[in-house]
């Protein structure tokens, strides 16, 4: 449960599940009482519907919403996402804006807001590695009277490397590169001071290109690194739309993987400590019921962060030959889309 300061004597709390409670609830208005929860949403996506989005979506419903929802999606194109929105849509026509990622959470900013950060619709953001860098909140995790909020889905690479560190050696860290996401640039440059801290050699392997990452995979699979060397991959949308052929190689050359993102750890990444995107989803709709319901400022409900958990993929441990049986870090074991706890 996370707790959300948003007003001097007033504390809530968010819950997957719970909703809204708190040591001191507000009250519903009279106003907000008897506001409609019939609620227009523009969704603005990246790679098309995710987990994120069907736990938005189920959790507003489960509220008692009837949701209106208009889906553009980009098809990881900002050219095919900017031309859709500045000649189809109008902010205003929109109760809230939806976002997935920082690039199309800036985009959608500098649309609906441009020069005036308080601009209705409010945005709610998902999928955002680190809002703070983005410039969509100060580190206090709030924004400044900027009409938006939203949750982050990053875990701290110290936290990687840590839960890493249980099951591989990581005496080396080949980290792949896609320089033009900038979430990709922030993992890295977290990670290179966290290995640095940790005496950890480590090589950025840049890709512009899915040409170019067919080169570096067979590269890895014809070099095969010494053991003890780890292969990471930051989240990106170029390396989930090529995950696939990322851990197949990689997992062939006997190369372990550690990622970012939970869908790579189903698709044959070996590790990762991640966050559900389903209950990233559920906190932003909480947001939107905080704001709708209550009538609490957007600007005034902190950045969202779900729990996070480490979660194995069983075949390639195996494959790898990796034993995890006795870890001191909980961990969850994926094969594919079933998870099980492991004991």
């Amino acid at each position: 449960m996370v707790a959300l300061s948003i007003a001097e004597g007033a504390l809530l709390f968010v819950g997957e599940v719970s909703g809204v409670v708190g040591r001191e609830s507000p009250k519903i208005s009279a106003e907000n009482s008897k506001k409609s929860k019939n609620i227009k949403i523009l969704m603005l996506l990246w790679r098309g519907e995710t987990d994120a989005e069907r736990g938005f979506l189920e959790r507003l419903r489960e509220l008692g919403y009837e949701v209106a929802e208009t889906v553009v999606d980009g098809k990881c194109s900002l050219k095919v996402l900017k031309q859709e929105l500045y000649t189809e849509f109008k902010p205003r026509d929109y109760d809230y804006i939806y976002t997935f990622s920082t690039l199309i959470s800036l985009v959608a900013v500098e649309w609906a807001h441009g020069s005036t950060p308080s601009a209705d619709p409010p945005i709610i953001f998902n999928a955002v590695s680190d809002p703070f860098r983005a410039g969509l909140a100060n580190p206090r995790g709030v924004n400044d009277g900027h009409n938006l909020s939203g949750v982050a889905t990053s875990v701290p690479v110290e936290k990687q490397l840590e839960n890493a560190q249980t099951f591989l050696k990581m005496e080396h860290i080949f980290v792949f590169v896609y320089s033009r996401e900038q979430n990709c640039l922030d993992s890295f440059e977290a990670l290179e001071a966290a290995a640095r801290a940790k005496k950890i050699p480590l090589s950025r392997i840049d890709v512009t290109s899915a040409e170019e990452l067919t080169v570096q995979l067979e590269r890895l699979a014809k070099e095969r690194p010494l053991e003890g060397s780890a292969l990471y991959v930051p989240s990106s949308s170029f390396f989930t739309e090529h995950k696939q052929t990322i851990f197949e190689r990689a997992r062939s050359a006997g190369v372990p993987t550690v990622v970012e993102q939970r869908d790579m750890v189903e698709a044959g990444a070996l590790m990762g400590t991640t966050v559900s995107y389903e209950s990233a989803g559920r906190l932003a709709a909480e947001i939107v019921n905080i704001n709708h319901q209550f009538g609490v400022s957007v600007a005034a409900i902190p950045v969202q962060y779900p729990e996070n958990s480490c979660q194995i993929n069983g075949d390639t441990a195996k494959a790898l030959g990796i034993n995890v049986d006795g870890a001191e870090v909980e961990v969850e074991w994926v094969d594919g889309s079933q998870t099980a706890s492991l004991e």
